[in-house]
């Protein structure tokens, strides 16, 4: 009897489970993500494309569609694979998306502050809902897309991070 509450549990919550398509499919070209940063390397400059920087090499990009206590310990994780990783010439780059530009320079000056990445959140320029290219999903908290050789190689869209998702 058990077993069959737990099949027909286990089967209506795999039917009724939704997966969230955030990013491009694989195999995209990779286009320009533009970005600002107010901390760290890319300072100064009033905006630099993500793309280029990666340029043909592998690469990932973390979008922050919200920002909150459940989504740091995944910006930390990937901080931290970034800077291991970039020993074998991987980038990345932590990008917050936001509708105002002045707002979302702030919150990046607060949070890099607080958070002390070694690679800062930089700023998308491209609005709340980044690079239309992209086909980022804002239902999702964070939105991850690989690359390699100037093309997309997975997207990932999560909706409840935590530690779990390291």
């Amino acid at each position: 009897m058990l077993a069959v509450v737990c099949l027909i549990a286990g089967s209506t919550l795999g039917f009724s489970a939704e997966t969230l398509v955030s990013g491009p499919p694989a195999g995209t070209q990779f286009e320009a993500v533009q970005c600002y940063a107010n901390t760290g390397p890319y300072a100064g400059k009033e905006s630099f494309d993500a793309s280029t920087e990666i340029s043909n090499g592998p690469g990932a990009l973390l979008f922050i569609h919200v920002l909150n206590r459940n989504t740091a310990p995944v910006l930390r994780g990937f901080d931290h694979l970034m800077n291991e990783f970039s020993f074998f010439s991987y980038k990345g780059f932590v990008i917050s998306l936001s509708g105002d530009r002045t707002a979302g320079e702030e919150m990046i000056r607060r949070v890099n502050g607080s958070m002390k990445l070694r690679n800062p959140i930089v700023l998308g320029l491209d609005g709340l809902e980044g690079p239309g290219s992209l086909a980022l999903n804002r239902r999702c908290t964070l939105s991850l897309i690989l690359v390699n050789n100037g093309k997309v190689t997975k997207s990932f869209g999560f909706t409840d991070t935590g530690l779990h998702d390291m």
